[in-house]
């Protein structure tokens, strides 16, 4: 018998899916999976991956956080996740907005985040509240199998780069960013609930952060440390930093997530989730030019206690091949509280520098804007297909919102005395008790004054002289009652 050698075949087969076009949306942008940002060098936040969108750029003067999608400004944009709406309620911008912070917290944990669809025109008419771009956050579910992860991620002030920014050659009345260091811890788990193999799913994450901001205070002239506060002579020309220490900021957020998915049969399922980002900080300068000259301003410090919370209850049902169903009801409470280290130290600010052009906050925390929201909704739609004369959709639906915003608006400083006449005598002669806070009755009540110190005449002789940051030499200065 003879063997007889056969033909070598080899065939290699590629497959892959095809790019699908949405013929039934008019919407444009980007869909970026969870396999998608875990393999690129994205932030540890959920804001870094909207700028993998085409079309999304910085807003400037928005934040970070919000950003410019096709050509709006930062706070036009519609942030939804889970279904709820955590656009912030009174300014917009992701998450809790403030006024003299921006954005300081998102909403969400990137743990908790399957799927990043961001919308950059064109987008349907159930999110008309927005004038810009339209980020869509779809979460994570648990399944018939169970499935974990803990990762860490560390990102130590140590590996960075010398940070030289800073310009000598002006006046810097902002200080500069030294050095950053964030650390993130994130564990998640889903599964079925034992005994509910086939219908009952959950899904749970924990994901703690600690970020750290190393600053430097802002640098001047040396020169206008000559005399004051028992400084030496330093030559001039030369730059000082006030204060002569580095600051930190630090913030502790414990993000988590929770869901839990009920499928009643194939065609109906009920599904809840909750998620939140509770943060507190150090006490520490936040507003990095509130630091006076000479010394370094530690009346001007405050900490942070901030957060949100989110709840959604959400009902999907199919009641034919061609019929959607879908309702959901959702909570969300955000709140921004600031605490400062002296709030009974007026502000005040110094406006004698460069000639009048420069302000720094010499002495206080000055204004002092903390809010409460607490937002609901319910909203119902409905699709039809109809394959007739073609196929075709038609969507009805139905949104109601009710915006509940508090906003508490103070300056530190002191209050309105209260007179030693005796509660009972407070209460006969002022038409109030003190005690009440009755409104009219401004007694214990902050007196919101604010103050400037501004350059006199140089004819003033009653007037005190004071070096001026940026300046070489005393001038006469006067201090005015600019509100309260």
């Amino acid at each position: 018998m003879q063997l007889q050698p056969g033909a070598a075949t080899e065939t290699i087969e590629v497959s892959a899916e095809a790019i699908t076009v949405d013929t039934a949306s008019t919407a444009s942008g980007s869909n970026l999976s969870d396999t998608f940002y875990s393999k690129v060098p994205t932030q540890r936040n959920v804001s870094g991956l909207f700028y993998v969108a085409p079309g999304v750029t910085d807003s400037g003067g928005a934040g970070q956080s919000n950003p410019s999608i096709s050509g709006s400004s930062g706070l036009e944009n519609l942030y939804v996740a889970d279904g709820v709406n955590i656009t912030d309620a009174a300014f917009g911008g992701l998450g809790i907005f403030t006024r003299q912070y921006l954005s300081v917290g998102s909403g969400i944990n990137l743990t908790f985040i399957k799927e990043v669809q961001v919308k950059t025109g064109g987008f349907e008419p159930q999110y008309g509240s927005a004038t810009g771009g339209v980020v869509q956050i779809v979460t994570k579910s648990g399944g018939q199998a169970y499935h974990g992860a803990l990762a860490g991620y560390f990102a130590p002030t140590m590996l960075e780069a010398t940070r030289n920014q800073i310009d000598d050659s002006r006046v810097n009345q902002i200080g500069r960013l030294t050095n950053e260091g964030n650390y993130d811890l994130s564990g998640e788990i889903g599964g079925f609930i034992p005994g509910f193999r086939n219908n009952l799913f959950f899904f749970g994450s924990f994901n703690p952060t600690l970020g750290t901001t190393y600053l430097t205070p802002p640098r001047f002239p040396a020169t206008n440390l000559n005399g004051q506060n028992g400084n030496p002579l330093v030559p001039n020309g030369l730059f000082t930093e006030l204060g002569g220490r580095q600051v930190y900021t630090r913030t502790f957020t414990k993000n988590y997530a929770a869901k839990l998915t009920w499928k009643l049969n194939e065609k109906h399922q009920l599904e809840t989730s909750v998620f939140g980002d509770p943060a507190s900080t150090n006490n520490s300068n936040f507003r990095p030019f509130s630091i006076p000259t000479a010394v370094q301003n530690t009346t001007a410090y405050s900490n942070w206690d901030y957060g949100t919370r989110n709840w959604v209850m959400r009902y999907n049902g199919t009641f034919s091949p061609t019929w959607l169903v879908n309702a959901n009801f959702t909570w969300n409470n955000n709140s921004f509280q600031e605490n400062p280290q002296n709030p009974n130290i007026f502000g005040v600010t110094d406006l004698t520098g460069n000639a009048g052009n420069l302000s720094i906050l010499n002495q206080g925390l000055g204004f002092v804007e903390n809010h409460n929201a607490d937002n609901f909704a319910f909203a119902f739609d409905t699709s039809k297909v109809v394959n007739k004369w073609g196929q075709h959709t038609f969507s009805l639906g139905f949104t109601n919102e009710f915006l509940n915003y508090d906003d508490f608006k103070s300056r530190t400083g002191g209050r309105f005395a209260i007179p030693d006449l005796g509660a009972a005598r407070n209460s006969d002669v002022y038409g109030c008790a003190a005690a009440t806070g009755q409104l009219g009755c401004p007694i214990g009540f902050l007196t919101n004054a604010e103050f400037a110190l501004k350059l006199a005449d140089v004819s003033c002789t009653l007037c005190p002289l004071y070096t001026p940051p940026g300046g070489t030499a005393p001038v006469p200065v006067f201090l005015t009652m600019v509100r309260g």
